[in-house]
Order: structure tokens, then sequence, then C-alpha cells
């Protein structure tokens, strides 16, 4: 073959070459074309379904922004928190950027309270909560959170548990309502309650004061009563045996002179017979002897009632409010007269008293206090037994005592005493009132009263009453 033949061949090969080079170049960028076409559609995909998912977490997150009166934590099975909502920034005072994927659930609740509800503590405490939440074993009910200053808010809290599509726990959400105003309120209702409880107690109690003071003033005018309806006679049943004692004591004079003028009757034996016979039948020296003796004594009961009289007046005034100076030893005195027929047959009363000045007071109302002590000390002894008044002065206060050997009174009991209406004797036997207003007219005196008891061993009450009250406590009693 020529050379010429030779380079036409060679020509003729390099353009079928050309020709599949041009046609595969010609395929090529057609597929890159249907690549190109198929990446802008993917993207444009991508970006629409994003745009919806975008959407769907601004609805989401909308929808749980407005709940702002709920306080709404998910966490995943971590423990982590993974939402946060407004209602829980206003809650705990955290915001949700620096808690969301980075705080722990446990990090809101006391560790004692987790552990009193699951068992376990932080991360433990929190798992438990997830599985009790998946077994629909965790009602709602009332905890404490902890803000992020530390303060703890008590809430109303629910769990419920997130599952994905195939059923698969993968985190808890906590939604709670802030209850600490309810609480407030609650709080407030209830001292409100208790306040009118406490109140509707007090005038129970001065209702019962009113009726005693109204019973204590009607048998004080009753007292009063008798008292000057018993004068008249004892007046003049004093005033006769008076005379009577003085009519004996002449008649006795002139019997004496009749004795003396006996020997002259010497010549007349029958008139003398019949003086002895009417002298040894009178038994006239007996007669002398006991004729002024029974005079004397019946004067003297009757200035025993008549004391008695005087003070049973005396301490019928119990509702005088006068301030006055008066003698303490004198209204105890006047008080154990009153008060005779209650100690006689169950106790002896033995006086210790001091040298005391005269004290500013209502006597007639530390008279009822007295009678008080001094009964109850009788009723406490069941077999006769002593009461002991002592009193003495201490700096500008004065003090009284009185001390049984009764049978005492009970640890369980001794704070209750001055309490109204407490009482330990039988139903029937007492209103429970009697040391509670003698508690009143000591404390209204300024003063003050304390009880030593022992069981078995006696009690004794102490009064202490300043010598003059303040100025302001003399008012107010």
């Amino acid at each position: 073959m020529s050379p010429a033949d030779a380079a036409t061949g060679e020509c003729d090969a390099l353009r079928e070459e050309n020709a599949l080079l041009r046609e595969h170049i010609r395929a090529t960028d057609s597929a890159a074309g249907i690549a190109q076409e198929l990446v802008i559609r993917q993207f444009k995909e991508v970006e629409r379904v994003l745009s919806l998912l975008h959407q769907e977490n601004a609805l989401r997150k909308g929808i749980l922004d407005a709940a702002a009166q709920l306080s709404i934590i998910f966490c995943d099975r971590d423990g982590v928190v993974r939402l946060f909502n407004v209602g829980a920034e206003r809650l705990l005072g955290h915001v949700a950027d620096e808690v969301v994927d980075a705080g722990q659930l446990a990090d809101f609740h006391l560790p004692e309270e987790l552990r009193a509800a699951t068992g376990g503590e932080g991360a433990a405490g929190v798992a438990r909560l997830l599985e009790l939440a998946a077994r629909g074993a965790l009602p709602a009910r009332e905890w404490t959170y902890v803000t992020r200053q530390g303060a703890q808010r008590p809430v109303n809290l629910s769990f419920s548990a997130v599952r994905d599509a195939e059923e698969r726990v993968t985190g808890l959400m906590c939604a709670a309502m802030d209850i600490s105003g309810l609480k407030a309120a609650q709080t407030a209702l209830q001292e409100k309650t208790a306040a009118q409880a406490a109140l509707l107690e007090e005038l129970q109690q001065t209702q019962q004061q009113l009726l005693q003071s109204e019973k204590m003033a009607s048998l004080g005018q009753l007292a009063a009563g008798v008292a000057h309806e018993i004068n008249n006679p004892i007046g003049f049943v004093n005033s006769n045996l008076g005379t009577l004692g003085n009519y004996a004591e002449q008649l006795l004079r002139l019997v004496t002179v009749y004795e003396q003028t006996e020997p002259l009757l010497a010549g007349a034996p029958e008139a003398l017979a019949a003086l002895h016979a009417a002298r040894q039948e009178a038994d006239l020296a007996y007669l002398r002897e006991d004729m002024i003796a029974l005079v004397r004594e019946s004067q003297h009961g009757l200035d025993r009632v008549k004391k008695i009289v005087q003070d049973l007046k005396a301490f019928s005034h119990a509702g005088q409010t006068e301030w006055a100076w008066a003698q303490v030893h004198e209204g105890i005195e006047s008080t154990l007269n009153v008060v005779a027929n209650e100690l006689k047959y169950k106790a002896t009363v033995e006086r210790r008293y001091g040298d005391l000045p005269p004290i500013r007071c209502v006597l007639s109302q530390l008279n009822q206090v007295f009678m008080n002590l001094l009964v109850n000390a009788a009723q406490a002894m069941d077999t006769p037994g002593t009461i002991t008044i002592t009193t003495r002065r201490e700096g500008g206060d004065v003090l009284i005592s009185v001390a049984d050997t009764g049978k005492g009174i009970a640890s369980e009991h001794r704070k209750k005493i001055f309490d109204p209406f407490f009482t330990t004797k039988p139903v029937g036997s007492g209103t429970g009132l009697g040391l509670y207003l003698a508690f009143g007219i000591v404390r209204k005196h300024g003063g003050d009263i304390q009880v030593e008891s022992e069981p078995g061993r006696g009690t004794t009450f102490t009064l202490r009453l300043p010598i003059e009250p303040a100025a302001d406590e003399a008012a107010a009693a």
C-alpha cells in the first residue's frame, strides 16, 4: 500500500473515533443534565419538608408557650431536658436556651421527694419516674419544684410517657401548675377559720363568764338580802340578851341580899323551911354560876353570827370594781368565815401570816380567788388533812400561798387547770370556771398565779400581787 493510501486509512479511522467521542460526549452531557435536574428537585423537596417541619415546630412551640400558666418540661430517656416552655421559665427562673439539651430533670426536684416516690435520687429517680409513667402508675399529685434561686414552689404535677410510632417510650413529659397562690389562699383561709373559731370560743367563754358573773351577782344580792334580814333579829336578840344579862345580875344580887337576911327568919321556922326548900329545888348555887355563863355564851354566839353576816355581806359585793387600799389578811379571814362549813369537816387551817402592808386592790374580787383556792383544797382531800396559808412580802409584791395535803394534780392536767371549763370533778360537781376566773382576777391585778403539785403529796397555789398595780392595769380591771 502506498503511503497515500495508508494516510487516508488513518484519517478515516480518526474520523470514526472522533464521531464516537462526540457521541459519547453528547450522552454524557444528557446524563449530567438529568442528574442536575434530579438534584434540584430533591433539594426543593428537602426545603419544602424543612419548611413544614419548621412550621410544625413553631406551631408546637406556640401552643406550648400559649399555655403559660402551665410549666411544661420534656426530657429524654436519659433525663436530659429537651423542651422547656415559657411557663417553666416563669415558674423556675431558668432560660430555655440555658436548659434545653443541657439541664437534667432531676435538677428541679427535691431529692427526698424523688426518693420517697420512686426509691431513687437523681438520674435513677428520673428513670424510675419514666418506668412508672410508662405503666400509667404515676397519678397527678402535689410535688415541690426548686427554682433557680433555690426557692421551693408547690406545684400540681402530672407525668406522661411520650412514645414514638412504634410505641417505644422516648421520654417523659411533665406538666405542672403553680399552686403557691392556692396554698397561700388555703393557709389564709385556715388562719381565718382558726381566728373565727378562736373568736367563737372567746365569745362562748365570755358568755359563760357573763352567766357566771350574773349568777354570782344574783347570789351576792341574795346573800346581801339574807344578811340584812338576819341582821335585824340578831340586833334585837343581842340587845335583849344584854338586857337579860343585866336583869339576871340584878336578880342574883337581890337573891344575895335575901340570903343575907336569912338569919332574921330564925323566929319564923315555917318561912325559913320554905326558903330552904325553894333554894334546894332551884339549886341556887349552880343557877347563879350557869345563868351568867349561858348569857355570855349566847352573846358570844350572836357575835359570831354577826361576824359571819358581816363577812357574807362583804363577800357578796363581788361585783364591785372600786380600787382601794385593803389588808389581805382581813380578806382571807372573812373568806375563811364564809367557807368554814366547807372546811371544818375536811381540814385544819394553819395560818402563817407575815407582816404585810395594805395593797391596792378590789378586795371582794380577791376574796373570790381565796374562796376558790380554799374550797378546791378541801375538795382535794379524801381524808382529813391540813390547809396552810402562808403570806409574806417580797420587794414590791405580796405572796399568798395556799397549800393542802390532798391527792395532788396529775402532770397531764397541770397545764390545763386554768383553762375554761376544765375540771376533773364528776359531772355536775363543778363548772370548770373557778380557777379560770381566779386566774383572770389575779392577772387583772397585775399579778401571777403559780401551781406546784405532786400526786399523793398535795398542791400549793401561790399568788403574787403587786402592792400597787400599774395605773393601766388598774384601769383595765
